[in-house]
């Protein structure tokens, strides 16, 4: 059901990320459209304009559903050749930002005709789930982004094995020719080039739906001298 790239972006149309993100941030954090950090070189200006901000718009939802074939059931889920749009959803309880997301994406998919069932497990068992069984229908799980764009483990093809890091087994050619490219290229503008188009990509195909990006803060006592936080450097680790 997910193979189908109108579904997925149904689905991303058909959730409200940005009421979310001001709910549960309160100005401190953003919609994430990308996998790539905001303050990485290569998250460029050129990218912020082409991307598409997938916007909330059941109705665009609805109208990519309806052109996929799925059509609303008598008993208001959507289904096509037997199969319904009704997803189990895996994820770990005792996470504020999940206990806040869940009732969201319930309400928003409901109204564009797709249930989830909520699955609670423990972390590593949820873990096991995704990345050894590679048995589920989604999950949720958070990620830290790194200042370089080489996302080769995440999403490359090669990785999509037992315990390898692309389980949702995203297969495309073009991801895996612009990661290929994006490391074996050493000129820093031809490789922002070669991960702009590899992130215009991804946003176009959406193997994840992606929600949020959050600040992160340094607190430094005033006594301290010459001290200079930066995004570039992580204050518990200095080189």
């Amino acid at each position: 059901r997910l193979g189908d790239k109108n579904v997925r972006q149904a689905l991303v149309y058909g959730l409200d990320r940005q009421g979310f993100v001001t709910n549960f941030f309160k100005g401190h954090g953003q919609v994430c459209h990308v996998p790539l950090s905001p303050v990485s070189w290569a998250y460029t200006d050129t990218l912020e304009e082409k991307m598409n901000k997938y916007e909330y718009n059941p109705d665009k939802a609805i109208e990519l559903l309806e052109e996929a074939g799925w059509e609303l059931g008598s008993d208001g889920i959507r289904e096509k050749d037997g199969m319904k749009l009704n997803f189990v959803y895996s994820t770990y309880p005792d996470v504020e930002w999940v206990d806040q997301l869940i009732p969201v994406l319930i309400d928003n998919w409901g109204k564009i005709g797709v249930s989830i069932e909520v699955n609670y497990m423990d972390f590593n068992a949820l873990s096991d789930v995704v990345y050894e069984e590679q048995d589920f229908d989604m999950y949720n799980m958070a990620w830290s982004l790194s200042i370089d764009p080489d996302a080769y483990s995440t999403f490359h093809s090669s990785q999509a094995k037992k315990s390898g890091n692309n389980a949702v087994q995203f297969f495309n050619d073009k991801n895996d020719q612009l990661l290929e490219a994006g490391r074996k290229e050493f000129d820093q503008e031809k490789r922002k080039e070669i991960y702009e188009e590899w992130a215009i990509n991804i946003n176009e195909e959406l193997p994840y739906i992606f929600v949020y990006q959050r600040e992160e803060w340094n607190m430094v006592n005033d006594r301290i001298k010459g001290f200079e936080c930066t995004p570039y450097e992580d204050m518990a680790h200095p080189n």
